[in-house]
């Protein structure tokens, strides 16, 4: 319930231009491996939904789960990887994104 939560805040500060989505290098090597496109995580974070939450120290780790239309009826699962500090949730960093 935590990480739905704070996922629809940072949905709804996105939107508004108050909340910044960073992308780390490291997801941006794996996205192009595992052919999923920058819009595409975008889009799994704007509409996916938490499945997992993890807090170490200050930091925030949420997986979300998101289905990629791949063709008619056809979806593909990927799970993108974000964390943020408690003290700036409006600014989530996409760790990694892979194939469940």
């Amino acid at each position: 319930m935590i990480a739905e939560a704070e996922h629809k805040k940072f949905v709804q500060r996105l939107e508004e231009g108050d909340g910044k989505l960073v992308i780390s290098k490291h997801a941006l090597r794996r996205q192009s491996e595992r052919a999923i496109s920058e819009a595409d995580i975008r889009n799994a974070v704007l509409n996916g939904w938490p499945i997992q939450r993890r807090q170490d120290g200050g930091f925030v780790t949420i997986v979300l789960l998101y289905f990629l239309k791949v063709g008619k009826g056809q979806y593909r699962p990927i799970h993108v990887v974000c964390v943020f500090h408690v003290y700036d949730p409006d600014i989530w960093t996409v760790k990694t994104t892979y194939d469940p």
